[in-house]
């Protein structure tokens, strides 16, 4: 674990500009918001991995890109795309390391301090936001999270999130980049 902890620190010092202001900059598994699925995929492919649980108002729609694609530095990886993007957009990226029980995921926080600390460092002038709240999936599992916010609106996020038994989610750190747009939709659109 803490070899692969190291390989994510090390891929974001090799994927990120010092003085990066734009979200575009950023990119998880060689994906970057404001990519095209279709430079690299067939629609065919795309509507293969669409990812069976979606959010419950559709504006966007979820693709298990992970399925298709090798991953160096997570066990998955999920990309939002508008419902109605032609070109298959990519409005918002989500890596995710999984952990197989609840003492493993104890090792979540650490690691997750560990890349907020290496982006505090390649992003000094971003406004942070540290919170601990409880999950608008369900309202009852935990999310630790730490949040940096781009002038746009544009957003980076990295999460602890301890789902409980019954929401049926693994118990996950996630590493996530969205647009202005995907952040108002995922926080005020979709579970309402």
């Amino acid at each position: 674990m803490k070899k692969l902890l190291a390989i994510i620190i090390l891929s974001l010092c090799f994927l990120l500009p010092s003085q990066a202001d734009d979200i575009r900059d950023f990119q998880i598994e060689g994906i970057s918001i404001g990519d095209s699925l279709l430079d690299e995929f067939s629609i065919e492919q795309i509507k293969s991995i669409k990812q069976d649980l979606q959010y419950p108002k559709d504006k966007f729609i979820v693709y298990q890109l992970g399925v298709l694609k090798s991953l160096d530095n997570y066990d998955l990886l999920n990309v939002s795309v508008k419902k109605d993007s032609k070109k298959y957009i990519v409005s918002h990226i989500q890596g995710g390391i999984r952990y197989s029980n609840a003492k493993e995921f104890t090792k979540c926080n650490s690691q997750k301090k560990k890349i907020v600390e290496e982006l505090d460092v390649l992003f000094k002038n971003l406004k942070r936001r540290d919170e601990k709240y409880k999950s608008s999936y369900d309202n009852k599992s935990l999310i630790d999270g730490t949040e940096f916010y781009f002038d746009s609106g544009d957003v980076i996020a990295i999460n602890c999130n301890d789902w409980i038994k019954e929401a049926g989610l693994s118990k996950i750190l996630d590493v996530a980049v969205a647009t202005e747009e995907f952040l108002f939709f995922i926080t005020k659109e979709a579970y309402k």
